[in-house]
């Protein structure tokens, strides 16, 4: 239940995403494997940072935009994205389009 000017807005609605990195990329072999060194992820990081703030620049966000990190806790290192939507679904499917367009633009994704 929300109130009008307290500190609870009921559910917030969220996005979360995992984004794997090849490392083995122009290898002979056809085994799929993650880069876990995580200076390579957190340059992945940056670069998908600025590919994401190069396509969204100006854009207001309803809540706040995307926020990525490298993720060395799981047993596959990765980047993860969160962000806090609220009801504005457009800024979910941006995030979307976002990742499928960096998917399209690095092969090692």
């Amino acid at each position: 239940m929300s109130t009008m000017f307290g500190s609870e807005t009921g559910p917030a609605d969220y996005l979360c995403c995992d984004i794997f990195v090849q490392a083995n990329m122009g290898s002979s072999t056809n085994e799929w494997q993650a880069v876990t060194d995580p200076g390579i992820l957190q340059a992945w990081v940056a670069k998908l940072f600025a590919f994401f703030f190069e396509r969204t620049e100006g854009f207001v966000w309803n809540r706040e935009p995307p926020r990525l990190f490298a993720n060395l806790a799981n047993k596959v290192p990765r980047v993860s994205g969160q962000m806090i939507h609220g009801d504005a679904v457009d800024d979910e499917w941006l995030v979307v389009w976002l990742l499928r367009e960096a998917t399209m633009e690095f092969p090692e994704l």
